[in-house]
């Protein structure tokens, strides 16, 4: 169940092994937490990323124990094999001004499934501090103009996953929307990558966790958007040499 939810999370087929990880597992609790050589070799961000590992940990541990103990007690359910978290961070673009970062994340507490979703982490390595996407641009309606492009991406995944274009009609409105919509940014992570490995950004990724675009079983939505020359132009001026425009 773990490793299926990450190899969807995966950007690519392969990813080089992660140079931190950080993992434990007891009778309560598994976790297993890692980031790549990239980021490992910035000491603010790695400091940054240990101390999220450190929250996850408590977390984890704190709600295991407290499940574990009250199922004793009560004669409650708790799952055999514990409860699990894992999150990770991979490279998914490293040019000189930024460090792009994507992953996934994976809980299970009990039921019949876990749960996972997307992670993303950008870092702008001359002011050595996490930045989010639309601080790349000079006016952030610039990176509004990005979500048709994102709907229309996204129109394209459930084609191909539901094999037509049909909607799903659970005969719930709220869910029908949100299922056959389109999401909200604030509602999905988002990324740059650098499909090439050029050192130049040439995409901007973008999933929707699964419950966020579609049901359970459809798993995430991944969109790409490719860099433009239009994009590149909106960007701050400190960005644009990290970025390429593609054909299109």
């Amino acid at each position: 169940m773990l490793a299926s939810a990450l190899i969807i999370l995966l950007q690519a087929a392969e990813e080089p092994k992660p140079a931190i990880t950080i993992t434990r597992k007891e009778a309560a609790y598994s976790y297993e937490f890692s980031w790549s050589k990239e980021a490992a070799e910035i000491p603010a961000l790695d400091t940054l990323l240990r101390k999220r590992a450190d929250e996850s940990k408590g977390e984890i541990v704190d709600d295991a124990t407290t499940a574990q103990a009250e199922a004793k007690r009560d004669g409650g359910f708790f799952p055999d094999m514990g409860y699990e978290l894992t999150w990770d961070y991979a490279t998914a673009g490293n040019s000189e001004a930024l460090l792009s970062l994507s992953g996934g994340w994976f809980t299970y507490t009990g039921g019949a499934h876990g749960l996972f979703g997307a992670y993303s982490l950008l870092w702008d390595k001359s002011s050595g501090k996490e930045i989010e996407l639309p601080a790349l641009f000079e006016r952030v309606t610039e990176y509004a103009l990005l979500h048709p492009k994102m709907c229309a991406a996204l129109k394209r995944e459930r084609k191909e996953k539901r094999e037509s274009e049909e909607q799903i009609d659970s005969g719930f409105e709220g869910i029908d929307e949100a299922f056959n919509g389109c999401p909200k940014f604030e509602e999905i992570t988002g990324w740059i990558a650098d499909d090439d490995k050029d050192g130049k950004f040439d995409t901007f990724m973008f999933a929707a966790d699964p419950y966020v675009a579609g049901p359970y079983v459809e798993g995430t939505y991944e969109m790409k958007v490719q860099v433009t020359e239009r994009m590149i132009a909106a960007l701050k001026p400190a960005y644009r040499a990290s970025f390429e425009a593609q054909p299109q």
